[in-house]
């Protein structure tokens, strides 16, 4: 840590100071000296500098003696310089975080304005850069506001993308008609669905492609999230040669970066959508492996899922050229081996395999690594991979209730 010709007293007087004086503008002195020290007490029991440290509700003269609102002891000076900063920036991180979007980025702005230049610098040198805070700000209000994305928003962008894209290749007419049918045939499992309507347009004038009743606002945004990778994963195999890459590609780039950040928050993951059965194997695999290795060593979770590979490679002769290397795991999805031979295994087949290892590891554990097994499982695959190999045939319910039933 640098030196600095401002003791810790100084430092920390002088950004208080400015704190309230910032806050007292738009609203009152007594009004901003309370909003400091509610959060100064909040943070007494991190930082030892605060027992130095009293905020007073306001200005006064006593006896002829003038007391300031900040009264700060001089022992604060033997406190690390290091403790200084880190409060420092919490406390102005704490309070922009709870003024609206704009008032606390200027908030901020504002405190670094409120010293002269020489003072800013020495500040920045020993880590209180008033810049960065800024930049962490707004960085930090982005992924919040990505994340308050309404269901009801977030499936009409997603919708008039498919749309758009499908109509660029197909014409209106035919977009309609694909879309809608796949809507209502994935109705029945995805009941959200029914709060979504594509409208003819050439037929109904006045009206948006996409309407959507905002009841949909109030659904978990994990069904969202499943129900937007089945209909980009069928209206892809509904486009035959005009899908794959180059659709998937089509539709993202339709989209801005604040909803693909959502999409990808709620398990949309548009790699999977046309995914080969190589990678699909090799993150089963890694997601048995790592979930096992929770109550056991990695490398018998490894030698376990081994041994149950090998067990029906007869059965599944697709799973002879299939291992994982132990002295590799943990380079990644390289020490899971799988040929490319499996990609000429049927689909129904190779969901027969997958689901015989997942029941069999399901079937060696015991209750209580075995009670929560399928749950982690598939929190650790992924919405979408799940969902990969539930078109496969794989039933995870199945195995879930088999176990319940036993145990």
């Amino acid at each position: 840590m640098p030196q600095l010709e401002y003791n810790n007293e100084e430092i920390v007087g002088r950004i208080l100071r400015s704190t309230i004086g910032v806050i007292s503008r738009r609203t009152t002195e007594s009004y901003a000296s309370v909003t400091i020290a509610n959060v100064v007490n909040k943070l007494k029991n991190k930082y030892e500098i605060l027992n130095y440290v009293q905020i007073k509700n306001t200005k006064y003269i006593l006896n002829n003696e003038y007391y300031d609102i900040v009264e700060i002891q001089s022992e604060i000076n033997t406190v690390e310089l290091s403790d200084v900063v880190q409060f420092s920036n919490e406390l102005i991180k704490t309070i922009s975080r709870q003024m609206g979007q704009e008032a606390g980025y200027f908030f901020i702005k504002e405190i670094k304005e409120s010293f002269p230049y020489n003072l800013e610098m020495a500040l920045r040198e020993i880590g209180i850069n008033f810049d960065s805070l800024q930049l962490e700000y707004l960085t930090e209000r982005k992924k919040i506001f990505k994340l308050q994305i309404k269901n009801s928003d977030l499936m009409k962008y997603v919708f008039k993308a498919i749309f758009e894209v499908i109509e660029y290749e197909k014409g209106k007419n035919n977009a309609y008609k694909l879309l809608n049918d796949l809507k209502t045939r994935l109705s029945t499992k995805y009941t959200i669905l029914k709060y979504i309507k594509i409208n003819d347009t050439s037929i109904v004038r006045n009206v948006d492609t996409i309407t959507i009743n905002d009841k949909i606002d109030a659904v978990d945004s994990s069904k969202v999230g499943y129900a937007i990778q089945k209909i980009i994963q069928e209206a892809d195999e509904e486009m035959g040669d005009k899908g794959g890459n180059s659709f998937t590609s089509k539709i993202k780039e339709k989209l801005n970066s604040d909803y693909t950040y959502r999409l990808n928050n709620i398990g949309v993951d548009f790699n999977v959508i046309k995914s080969k059965q190589v990678p699909v194997v090799k993150h089963v695999l890694k997601s048995l492996v790592d979930v096992l290795s929770v109550s056991s060593s990695q490398y018998y979770a490894i030698m376990s899922v081994n041994n149950i590979i090998k067990k029906y490679e007869n059965t599944f002769t697709y799973f002879k050229t299939v291992r994982i290397d132990p002295d590799k795991y943990n380079n990644g999805f390289d020490a899971i081996i799988v040929s490319d031979e499996i990609d000429n295994a049927s689909s129904a087949e190779l969901g027969r395999g997958i689901q015989r290892i997942i029941q069999k590891i399901s079937d060696t554990l015991g209750n209580d690594a075995g009670e929560h097994f399928v749950k982690r499982f598939k929190d650790n695959l992924g919405k979408a991979y799940v969902l990969r190999i539930e078109e496969l045939g794989v039933n995870l319910h199945m195995i879930e209730l088999k176990r319940n039933l036993t145990f």
